[in-house]
């Protein structure tokens, strides 16, 4: 359920969604007073319905060096300045960083489930 905000095949369907992951965030982030209600999260949620969409070709791609990486190296121990792979040690720290926000707030925070595994 990634449903990007320019969906050429249904535009009326991309703006709802984006209205959507807009009006989730703008909650989260304590700068609206309605957000989506939790029924209809947990709804999406079971659609496996993405609040943040990231391009998923450079997800993909990040995620294929990291592989190499642990491959080569036998860890995934990347530092956030890594410079052999400026992009592949930002990735990392971010997904660090979205993992440890999911562990806390037990939410899709920049990081699915799908991508945890």
């Amino acid at each position: 359920a990634r449903v990007p905000q320019r969906y050429t095949p249904n535009p009326v369907l991309g703006h709802w969604i984006h209205r959507l992951r807009k009006r989730r965030k703008m909650f989260q982030n304590g700068k609206s007073q309605s957000g989506v209600p939790e029924d209809r999260i947990r709804m999406l949620d079971g659609l496996g319905f993405e609040w943040s969409v990231v391009s998923s070709d450079s997800w993909n791609e990040r995620y294929k060096e990291l592989v190499s990486y642990v491959e080569k190296n036998g860890n995934g121990l990347i530092p956030k300045s890594f410079p052999e792979n400026p992009a592949l040690g930002t990735w990392v720290t971010n997904q660090r960083y979205f993992y440890k926000k999911f562990q806390s707030e037990n939410s899709s925070c920049g990081i699915t489930e799908a991508r945890i595994r």
